[in-house]
């Protein structure tokens, strides 16, 4: 029961963090607040704040950049989008083990297909 309440959590904290930078308050490139910040905003833990930012940089909404921070990217593409991710039980944890299966898989038949 806990872990859905996590869930839910974080998947919340990044949808309003999605509503806040696409109502103006930052600018296309511009930097965002630190977790430690983002989470007294949004009274929440850092490790929810992470998740969170983890779900927004595989939506393709923010850039974390190890040891600058994290940046808001405004793309036309994003502007008028809804969640990519509807609500469920897949989080951003889920959707990287997927893709290290996938990536795997196509590295493993690139392999076989390379003509020496």
């Amino acid at each position: 029961m806990e872990q859905a309440i996590t869930k839910r959590r974080y998947y919340d904290i990044g949808l309003q963090i999605e509503e806040l930078l696409y109502s103006g308050v930052f600018k296309a490139g511009e930097r965002l607040p630190s977790e430690r910040e983002l989470g007294e905003r949004f009274n929440t833990s850092r490790t929810t704040i992470r998740e969170a930012i983890i779900m927004l940089e595989l939506k393709g909404v923010v850039e974390v950049r190890q040891g600058a921070g994290i940046y808001f990217i405004d793309s036309p593409e994003k502007l008028n989008q809804k969640s990519l991710l509807p609500y469920s039980d897949i989080g951003p944890f889920e959707l990287l083990q997927a893709r290290q299966v996938i990536e795997s898989n196509i590295t493993g038949f690139a392999a076989t297909q390379i003509r020496l």
